[in-house]
């Protein structure tokens, strides 16, 4: 019957016995269809393996058909939707594995209390019958535990094992034996445990009963599990070994591009200055001859006058050596400022001298004001030197490493600052009594802890307790930005670290979704302008955002749209394929997910932010303005950034008693 109808569904389709009015309403079901069963189309579906067994799972509740399957097999798609059905496959491999695992060191404990009987003393013909009776019915008793524990019913198993312990208990006190509160069980039946599946078994039992075990549905289901989650956790350590490798050759290719470009730059360094060197000797050697031509005609005009013409040759001679020195020193000031820029960028023509000035009186206003919020740029001084030095290698040595670790850390310093403030309660893990905000569903996916923890160590080895935590994020996320290729900025030290870290207090980050008023309001809250928080909204420009913060835009978003409207279509199709592997799936943020550059505003521009909290400051006019401003200038991007975080920097920061410089960044002293 079954061979019939599935020869039906083949030649008149599943529909075909429906009314025309109940086939408006049918969809036709496709592998990709959620109802359908992925485990089963790649591999096995665990429900299929213990049926009838006591670790039956009963029926699965999606689709099994081995049509799907075979369509499913030769889709282009087919490799692409692997991972995500070998993911959702493992996932519930290993909660049958955790749980049997669990029944298993349940029953190893109490089989090692084994212990063997001694030999019997001699006894009276009254007693030997005694312990006859005894062994008869232990003997039973273990039968109906074996029985029991092959059905699956553990919990009776164990109330007949505590008969068994009674009976032993009167067996030992009539041979006179030593009281022994480990369990005794009979030679002839010594139960064991299978490792694979869970199974009661006597050790010493036939052949054939052994080979039964061996052969049945259940151990043989369980060897497939543990066979497969082998097989899965291997391929994935493979993955990350190739991935490893993978990050290993473009650091390596990126610093030779890097060395490549600081040679060019100084070619063309040294060739431009020798041609502007040159250009300027020559129109100030025209200079010269038409002041001596000029001073000819006056002496022969103004003949008698050469004292006046005399104090102004000296006048002339005097602004002529002085603006020469101006021009020099503009030039070392553009030389120290073009420095600190980055090798693989280009800086626009138009507004430079501008931005050139602004930072330059940027520059003059740290070091005028040297005192910032209590707080210093050479705070350490003396007793520190090295500081700053011991956090940058460590900084650069974790990202030549993995560069995907510099989103990790910018994004930790600004999880830091809107926290109760700049004070490294983000570094504290939680305790018995409280739990901490590194354990907050904003903050799990945080990384860099261990860099941050590296830094420290090294640095209490060379000058302990001097140097706070709070300091070490700050600097640690600046180190990240100059690494990536943002611009290097000094930055207030002397923060302390708080001692203050809870779960509830994280309500105060932005939140994925929020729109342009309300992250407004956040960061003016925390004493930022709306142009500092869509210059540190660039900090976008690294890292990767998961397909759980930006689902929501992507299918139902409302009553009038499926999709968000503010998303490119062809971008939305992108993020939902990539999201088709599940929630974990990770997104860049813009294409150069580990350079800090302004491709994340031209990405804005194009409709292509990732979060909606990302498009939102394009289609606002409130920050529009400024999202331009940044797609088309990256100097003026990198300049406001660095400010900005100076800024944010200086929020609600710790001083004196109101912290600690803790000994270890995890725990408070």
């Amino acid at each position: 019957m079954d061979a019939q109808r599935a020869l039906l569904d083949e030649l008149m389709g599943a529909a075909r016995n429906l009314t025309e009015e109940e086939k408006k309403g049918y969809k036709e079901i496709s592998w990709d269809d959620k109802e359908v069963c992925g485990s089963y189309m790649i591999r096995f579906c665990p429900h299929d393996l213990f049926v009838n067994t006591r670790s039956d799972l009963g029926p699965c509740p999606r689709i099994h058909d081995p049509k799907l399957k075979e369509s499913f097999e030769k889709s282009p798609r087919h490799d692409s939707f692997v991972p995500r059905f070998e993911a959702e496959l493992g996932q519930f491999c290993e909660k049958l594995v955790m749980d049997l695992d669990r029944k298993v060191r349940r029953g190893r404990e109490r089989l090692a209390q084994e212990v063997e009987v001694p030999p019997a003393a001699p006894v009276s013909m009254e007693k030997s019958e005694q312990l006859s009776l005894l062994e008869e019915k232990i003997k039973k008793l273990l039968e109906q535990v074996e029985t029991l524990g092959e059905a699956g019913k553990v919990d009776e198993a164990e109330a007949l094992m505590r008969k068994v312990d009674s009976l032993n208990a009167e067996k030992t006190s009539l041979t006179q034996l030593p009281q022994n509160d480990k369990l005794l069980i009979t030679q002839e039946k010594k139960m064991a445990l299978c490792e694979v599946c869970g199974s009661f078994l006597v050790a010493n039992d036939a052949a054939e009963r052994t080979q039964s075990h061996v052969t049945g549905k259940q151990h043989i289901g369980y060897g497939m599990v543990r066979d497969f989650i082998s097989e899965y956790k291997e391929s994935k350590e493979k993955a990350r070994e190739e991935e490893r490798l993978a990050r290993e050759k473009e650091v390596e290719e990126r610093r030779k591009q890097r060395e490549n470009e600081v040679e060019n730059r100084s070619k063309r360094s040294n060739s431009g200055e020798s041609d502007r060197y040159h250009d300027r000797e020559r129109d100030r050697g025209r200079d010269r001859h038409r002041e001596r031509d000029s001073n000819r005609e006056r002496s022969t005009e103004w003949s008698g006058r050469g004292s006046r013409d005399g104090g102004r040759e000296r006048d002339w001679k005097y602004n002529n050596r002085r603006n020469g020195r101006a021009v020099d020193r503009d030039r070392s000031v553009e030389t120290l400022v073009l420095y600190h820029l980055p090798i693989n960028y280009t800086l626009e023509e138009k507004g430079i001298e501008r931005v050139m000035i602004s930072i330059l009186v940027f520059c003059l206003f740290l070091s005028r004001f040297s005192v910032i919020h209590g707080l210093s740029m050479n705070y350490y001084g003396t007793r520190g030197p090295m500081v700053e030095m011991m956090v940058r290698n460590t900084v650069n040595r974790a990202l030549d490493s993995d560069p995907s670790l510099a989103a990790g850390l910018l994004r930790m310093h600004f999880h830091d600052c809107f926290v109760e403030g700049c004070d490294a309660s983000i570094l504290l893990n939680s305790t018995k009594d409280n739990t901490a905000e590194k354990d907050s569903p904003a903050n799990l996916s945080l990384r860099g802890y261990e860099i941050i923890d590296a830094a420290k160590d090294l640095i209490e080895d060379h000058c302990p307790g001097i140097v706070s935590c709070a300091d070490i994020v700050a600097m640690a996320a600046r180190d990240a930005v100059l690494w990536a290729g943002g611009l290097f900025y000094d930055i207030p030290k002397g923060r302390k670290d708080g001692r203050r870290s809870m779960i509830e207090d994280t309500r105060n980050l932005p939140a994925p979704f929020l729109n342009s008023s309300e992250l407004i309001s956040i960061f003016s809250k925390n004493g930022l302008s709306i142009k500092d928080m869509v210059s540190l909204s660039g900090a976008h420009t690294l890292g990767v955002a998961r397909c759980s913060s930006f689902k929501k835009r992507l299918q139902k978003f409302n009553s009038s749209h499926e999709i968000d409207p503010t998303l490119d279509s062809s971008f939305a199709d992108t993020l939902s394929k990539t999201c088709n592997t599940g929630d974990n799936a990770e997104v860049p943020f813009d294409e150069t997910r580990n350079s800090f550059d302004n491709s994340y505003f031209i990405g804005l521009r194009k409709n292509n932010g990732v979060l909606s909290s990302d498009q939102t400051l394009y289609t606002s006019p409130r920050t529009r303005g400024i999202v331009n401003a940044y797609a088309k200038n990256t100097t003026r991007f990198f300049f406001d950034f660095q400010q900005a975080m100076v800024k944010m920097g200086l929020i609600d920061v710790k001083e004196g008693s109101q912290g600690e410089v803790r000994q270890n960044c995890q725990r408070i002293n």
